[in-house]
């Protein structure tokens, strides 16, 4: 993989979707790009959980007017569209990428044998939100 490493908090490792948050995201709590990378990320380590080998590590952190979050984890995407695509409704889930593209401004996926990263990035918009917003 080949995503560049931040100057950020240690990866924290998880083996269940809410595990993965630490005290050390707490600078970001509160500000809506947070709670939708929370979002993003709980999707992202529900998936790491379910295919990526039974867990992955995840981190959060600022940086350049963005909330960045990145899961890693053991499994491989095969599909270059996942996430880029309508899902279909299916028991077996396919929609959580896709939703995490819906939430966010940017999404990078790096996978390969070594594992998966992804990095959603998410812009901190200046004050609260209104209706022309």
């Amino acid at each position: 993989m080949s995503l560049r490493e931040p100057g950020v908090p240690p990866r924290n490792p998880f083996s269940h979707p809410a595990l993965f948050y630490r005290d050390d995201t707490e600078y970001l709590a509160g500000t809506i790009p947070f709670i939708l990378a929370g979002r993003a990320a709980g999707e992202l380590a529900a998936n790491s959980c379910l295919h990526g080998g039974g867990g992955g590590t995840a981190r959060l952190w600022s940086e350049d007017g963005q909330v960045v979050c990145e899961v890693r984890d053991a499994g491989t995407i095969v599909d270059p569209l996942a996430g880029r695509r309508p899902a279909y409704l299916s028991p077996h889930g396919g929609r959580g990428i896709l939703l995490v593209n819906h939430l966010a401004d940017l999404v990078r996926v790096h996978t390969g044998p070594d594992g998966t990263a992804i990095r959603v990035y998410l812009r901190k918009r200046a004050g609260r939100p209104t209706a022309e917003s």
